[in-house]
């Protein structure tokens, strides 16, 4: 073999090992593990190829040569399944299968050649070299082999060119279109010579699988984001990100996520899903936001509250921009704020809003369209309760009258419960009518009433109605406080029965 040919293996062997190393880089990849097994059966051809031209043992020229052939065939199939993962379907068992069966038959015919000229029309002597081979004749499972063999680069090389023209479309990417189908066309010249017409010295199959291999690699290399995530300078910084994160590509589609994340939604990214619906999959144990503006609901202590930082990225030698968002966990920052907002905006004994709550609504409702209406109330007795049974028992009555304002809030969202301090509610509606509130107060009446004096909660209550858009919400209030005193005045009677029966319960634990 002339200088010139040694050159060209030499090289081409060089560059597969050389491929073969790079690909090591990502084998914990699942995506790629059919291409690591093409570049290792490459550097076995060339180890082979090799050999072939510097041994001078005639059996193992002999059986060097036909070992070949199962090789070829081998990484004509990882290469299929190599394109077929990449641009998007899988290898079903049947193609493994058929693979492994065609495998063994190929090897078997190929290592017995001398008993049945199957493969090529040639025996095995002591006198054997290897130019014996380009001069045989070619038997019926060499035609099968080889039809085998360019069905599946064909089909193989027609799916990747397709995928390719759909990014063309797409991207307006025509580099990986372009660099493949010139080494496609410039491979099949070649070997159609050298099967069928001129043998060469360096067979043409191989150094064509070797370029083949490493165009691939840098193609998959400058535009696989998740190829990149993978090497390990990436992983090493990604794991050791505190917040969560998740990265997708120019399309939108999720490649790479935190491994808690990848625990919970493995399956869909497997898939392939995009950012969006992953998302929006997220949003339903979750709380995703962008701005604080977007906490207009009320702290939900069953879900994790993640505030959304996005940016552009591109990685080295990625050609197109990917997208990193992260995930900050502020849970617990925001329970501390609610709870700090709650004892801002709430009565503690009694869970109802406070006061601050009430002067903070006021504004709201004064520039709103809408008439409003309120509801002023003042427990009844409550001072009796405090002076003949103790605090205690004021305080779970105070309790129990506010629960009851709680629960028909519950029912009313227009409605908003107050305790302005003391014995003095408010009961505030979004949507005022007289006949409404009236039917909400005699409503509360009902659910206080009690046979026992002692157990009984009973108010007194002013309602009053903005009937002018132009009117302050303290004359509506005032309003209110003045027919609160009028039913007030109406209860003294009432008053004086509760403190003489109240005196004598007193009178009769003390006796």
């Amino acid at each position: 073999m002339n200088i010139y040919m040694w050159t060209l293996l030499i090289v081409a062997s060089f560059m597969s090992v050389a491929f073969m190393i790079s690909l090591q880089n990502i084998k914990q990849n699942k995506n790629y593990r059919y291409f690591r097994y093409y570049s290792y059966l490459l550097v076995i051809w060339s180890v082979i190829s090799i050999l072939r031209n510097v041994i001078e043992e005639p059996f193992l020229i002999y059986h060097l040569a036909f070992l070949i052939y199962p090789i070829v065939f081998l990484v004509t199939s990882f290469l299929y399944m190599t394109i077929k993962v990449y641009t998007g379907g899988t290898v079903n068992k049947y193609i493994k299968i058929f693979v492994a069966v065609f495998f063994v038959i190929d090897l078997g015919l190929s290592l017995t050649n001398s008993f049945h000229h199957l493969m090529l029309d040639l025996n095995y002597t002591s006198l054997i070299i290897s130019r014996d081979f380009g001069q045989a004749g070619l038997g019926i499972f060499f035609y099968i082999h080889t039809l085998v063999c360019y069905t599946l680069m064909f089909v193989s090389l027609y799916e990747l060119l397709k995928f390719f023209i759909i990014r063309i479309k797409r991207d307006k990417d025509i580099y990986p279109f372009i660099l493949f189908s010139a080494s496609i066309i410039l491979g099949i010249i070649l070997n159609i010579i050298h099967v069928f017409f001129t043998p060469f010295e360096v067979d043409p199959t191989f150094v064509f699988m070797v370029v083949v291999g490493v165009i691939m690699m840098d193609i998959f290399r400058k535009r696989d984001l998740k190829l990149l995530l993978n090497a390990n300078e990436n992983r090493d910084i990604l794991d050791n990100i505190r917040e969560l994160y998740i990265i997708s590509d120019h399309l939108g589609m999720v490649v790479d996520c935190s491994k808690n994340l990848k625990n919970k939604y493995q399956e869909l990214i497997d898939q392939g899903i995009t950012l969006k619906d992953l998302k929006n999959k997220m949003k339903e144990k979750t709380v995703l936001y962008y701005s604080d503006k977007e906490l207009n609901r009320e702290f939900d202590p069953k879900k994790r509250y993640y505030h959304i930082k996005e940016q552009k990225v591109r990685m080295p030698r990625f050609k197109y921009f990917g997208r990193i968002t992260l995930l900050y966990d502020e849970t617990s920052d925001l329970k501390l704020i609610n709870e700090m907002d709650r004892a801002m905006s709430h009565d503690l004994m009694t869970g109802l809003y406070n006061r601050n709550h009430f002067e903070n609504q006021i504004p709201l409702l004064e520039s709103s369209n809408n008439n409003f209406g309120v509801i002023i109330m003042d427990v009844d007795g409550l001072k009796l309760h405090n002076d003949y049974f103790g605090h205690k028992n004021g305080d779970e009555l105070l309790i129990k009258f506010s629960n009851m304002l709680l629960n028909i809030s519950n029912e009313n969202s227009d409605l908003i419960p107050i305790r302005l301090g003391g014995d003095e509610f408010l009961l505030i509606s979004k949507i005022g009518n007289k006949e409404t509130l009236k039917e909400i107060s005699e409503g509360l009446q009902e659910l206080g009433k009690s046979d026992d004096p002692k157990k009984c909660i009973c108010f007194s209550y002013g309602i009053s109605v903005r009937t002018n858009k132009l009117d302050k919400f303290s004359q509506v209030l005032k309003d209110a406080d003045k027919n609160l005193y009028i039913m007030k005045e109406k209860k003294i009677e009432k008053k004086i029965e509760m403190e003489a029966y109240f005196n004598s319960l007193d009178k009769s634990i003390i006796n």
